[in-house]
């Protein structure tokens, strides 16, 4: 079958629909663009014709479709959360960094406070109060974040350092994320009051410091029960 796209004119042995050879089509353009381009950059330039020939995921026609759409799909997913990781660094302020990539942000806006309510589920940008406190410096609020600003657990401390909350997703127990808790609390010398953290840290009166709480069953399954809960009420 004889089929023109752009300016370029090719044969393909396939009659199914267009939309599959054009995502073929973008994806071995690029493919070997990169290839090119990555040669190039090199003192010693080898460039291989049959570059493309020679890649196992592109041995059929078949196979070349399903990794085309793939890659497309990929590079929306990918784009998707470059726009999200934007909207979430609007109005924050970085102030603990972890090895891992895991960081602790300030929110400093209503706006800040509502993106962070949306991706966790819970009301903490949709109740004006923590967005007044901010204002009035009264509250500060804090999210865990990992290496591309997803939120995870948020707190609330007020101005003489107590921790008043500190939310999962939908509300729930932090239990996956009890180290970064302990040292935030350690860090920024804070005062438990939270209800939330009680299953998951513990405070050490000889080191003077918060750590992990090891045995986590009790308040795996009560964190379940309140998932479960929510679930339901959708």
């Amino acid at each position: 079958n004889l089929y023109r796209y752009n300016h370029y004119v090719f044969m393909a042995p396939y009659s199914g629909n267009y939309d599959d050879l054009h995502q073929v089509f973008d994806y071995l353009y690029v493919m070997a663009e990169q290839y090119i381009n990555k040669e190039l950059r090199k003192n010693a330039v080898k460039i291989r014709l049959d570059y493309l020939k020679n890649d196992n995921k592109i041995s059929s026609f078949e196979k070349a479709i399903d990794v085309a759409y793939k890659w497309h799909k990929d590079l929306y997913e990918k784009r998707k959360i470059e726009e999200e990781k934007a909207q979430l660094t609007k109005d924050i302020n970085e102030v603990l960094t972890f090895d891992d990539g895991f960081k602790i942000c300030q929110l400093l806006s209503h706006t800040a406070l509502y993106d962070e309510g949306d991706a966790m589920g819970h009301c903490v940008g949709a109740c004006g109060k923590y967005a007044a406190g901010i204002q009035e410096g009264t509250t500060q609020i804090y999210s865990l974040r990992d290496e591309n600003f997803v939120p995870h657990v948020t707190f609330e401390v007020c101005k003489n350092k107590v921790l008043l909350q500190a939310k999962g997703q939908v509300n729930t127990k932090p239990l996956k994320y009890s180290k970064y808790c302990a040292e935030f609390l350690n860090k920024f010398k804070l005062i438990d009051e939270s209800f939330d953290l009680k299953c998951v840290v513990k405070f050490n009166e000889k080191t003077g410091c918060y750590e992990e709480v090891q045995n986590l069953i009790e308040a795996k399954s009560a964190n379940q029960i309140l998932i479960n809960n929510m679930q339901n009420q959708r």
